[in-house]
């Protein structure tokens, strides 16, 4: 027989000699290092480039942002200028990076600099997310990833979060990209190949996104081990901001 010892250590790495926490030790109990963060942001102290200050491997015992369970499990996060972009399984999230949000008497909604390096975290109304993070992309101006139970691809961007497949009404215009009925098909054909065997098996599909700077063309390519029809590639051109080409 054995039992787990945890490890009270705050700098295991430091040479010293380490102290484990036996059952029968006189000891305060930590219970933050005994949890897992499933949904939290944490962040270590400053680092600063071309000094000797660099605080990565330090994280601070209340450096840590919470994110609702209800947008699902963190997938991804991105950088979209000032803003850090959190995308999760059922939902998209943003955040000022070192700024914060405050709503005045007037109701007016006012930003201001922050010592905390991530502000206020603001939920988008739009329910996009993705479980697929390998289908997260961006390219500097627009974030991408697949929506695979809405059965669409979404582009985030500055002014918001919409999908680049069907028809959507933005700033008082209508767009229609088309391709609408032929992702959402797709979709749920791999959505039965992931789950033909057990749940989660989500190595049976997969999603990979890819993006050429030079011809401004978004490349996404399906891979379904179990439905070999699906394996595809299809390429939108921000240019055209139109579907151009299957491969």
């Amino acid at each position: 027989t054995y039992s787990m010892l945890y490890l009270e250590d705050p700098y295991p790495y430091d040479g010293a000699v380490r102290k484990d926490v036996g059952i029968g030790d006189v000891n305060v109990e930590s219970i933050d290092s005994r949890s897992k963060y499933d949904n939290t942001l944490i962040y270590s102290r400053k680092f600063f480039q071309d000094t000797q200050v660099n605080g990565l491997s330090t994280f601070d015992l209340l450096s840590y942002k919470d994110v609702s369970d209800k947008y699902g499990i963190i997938k991804g996060l991105e950088e979209l200028g000032n803003v850090l972009v959190i995308i999760c399984s059922e939902g998209v999230l943003t955040a000022y990076v070192g700024a914060t949000e405050y709503t005045d008497v007037s109701g007016n909604i006012n930003v201001v600099k922050s010592t905390d390096p991530i502000g206020y975290v603001r939920p988008h109304s739009e329910r996009y997310g993705t479980v697929l993070k390998e289908s997260i992309l961006n390219n500097g101006k627009y974030i991408y990833f697949f929506d695979l139970y809405n059965g669409c691809v979404v582009r985030k961007a500055y002014n918001g979060l919409y999908p680049i497949s069907g028809s959507i009404s933005m700033d008082s215009n209508v767009y229609n990209y088309k391709m609408r009925g032929f992702f959402k098909e797709l979709a749920d054909s791999l959505i039965a190949s992931i789950y033909s065997t057990s749940p989660d098996h989500f190595y049976n599909g997969r999603v990979y996104f890819g993006y050429d700077s030079y011809y401004e063309n978004l490349y996404v390519t399906f891979v379904d081990k179990i439905t070999s029809t699906n394996n595809i590639t299809l390429i939108f051109n921000e240019n055209r901001n139109r579907w151009v080409c299957r491969y």
